[in-house]
């Protein structure tokens, strides 16, 4: 449904913010289904982890998300999109130590 609406809209400046963890607790696919699905429509991307319960805003690789997989999708169908990192309050460092030891780094 949301690369029919983002299809229609047919504005360049319209695309879908992809949240990684609410997908995990709330979607009957993974997050990569996702991904190829909406693919270069996907213009920002919330990136945190969760054990697939709620929506707990954990430390990359702190959950059961598919983290490394589904960035690598991400980089390959929406290569333009920009990530945020959505962590609770002292979880960036871990995040970002994870980042660097899956060859995520800019």
């Amino acid at each position: 449904m949301l690369s029919d609406l983002v299809d229609a809209i047919a504005c360049p400046w319209v695309d879908v913010n992809l949240d990684i963890g609410h997908i995990h607790c709330n979607a009957n696919v993974g997050p990569n289904q996702w991904v190829r699905s909406l693919g270069r429509r996907i213009g920002y991307v919330h990136i945190h982890d969760n054990h697939g319960h709620e929506d707990e805003h954990l430390s990359l690789g702190r959950g059961t998300i598919p983290l490394k997989e589904t960035l690598e999708t991400l980089e390959a169908e929406a290569p333009a999109a920009s990530w945020c990192v959505e962590v609770d309050t002292g979880c960036l460092e871990a995040s970002t130590e994870w980042l660097w030891a899956n060859g995520l780094r800019e």
